[in-house]
């Protein structure tokens, strides 16, 4: 397994940038799962900013722990029984449940209200949606980053072109922002087709500033 640790002391950037492949690139591939099983083997990489692992899933990650469970479960080798067993004696000398259950989840996926995605066709969709956080996220610290420059000598030209740069960051910022998926289609519930929608014009679900202007408001 790759070794996703970064070289620094900051164990709080540490945190933040292994959280971060998490959420960008949740159910891509290995890098985010193997982060996912680094932190449920290793407690003392997130127990200063969450007080259990349910905590780490809801909020740091952004998923529902059973959901973090199939998808560890799912990227497990062969010969991964005896970390399986030693994360299992772990987990219950925390006090944490060490099992997920087999039956399907179908709140493992939610929308951008918290609320349960149930029709498979939209789960894939909202699964996806922390991503736009994730790139919120990344925008607002390039401001912040930004900022820090425009103070320094090594910004003085980039301090001609920071006002540009601002509104070009906030546009974008914006386009994401309203552009996330936020609920399936309060209108027809994600079941019309373009000509007979006018809330999702086919797509199924709506984004919020759609949702809010609807009776489900």
């Amino acid at each position: 397994m790759t070794d996703l640790r970064l070289a620094g002391p900051d164990p709080d950037n540490e945190y933040h940038a292994k959280v971060t492949i998490v959420r960008m690139w949740v159910g891509q591939g290995p890098e985010a799962v193997a982060v996912m099983r680094e932190f449920k083997d290793n407690p003392e990489l997130w127990d200063k900013h969450h007080a259990s692992w349910t905590g780490v899933c809801k909020d740091g990650f952004q998923l529902s722990p059973q959901h973090v469970g199939r998808l560890i479960t799912a990227f497990e080798m062969p010969g991964d029984e005896s970390e399986r067993s030693k994360r299992k004696l772990r987990l219950e000398n925390a006090g944490e449940p060490a099992d997920e259950p087999d039956e399907p989840d179908v709140a493992a996926v939610l929308d951008a209200r918290g609320e349960p995605v149930t029709q498979e066709r939209f789960q894939r969709i909202f699964a996806h949606s922390a991503r736009f956080g994730a790139i919120m996220s990344a925008l607002k610290s390039i401001k912040a980053q930004l900022s820090e420059l425009d103070e320094m000598p090594a910004g003085e030209v980039l301090h001609q072109q920071i006002k540009a740069i601002e509104r070009d960051r906030r546009n974008i910022y914006a386009a994401v922002k309203f552009s996330k998926p936020w609920a399936v289609c309060p209108y027809c519930g994600g079941s019309a087709s373009h000509s007979e929608c006018g809330g999702c014009k086919g797509r199924g679900w709506v984004t919020k500033e759609v949702f809010d202007q609807s009776p489900a408001k």
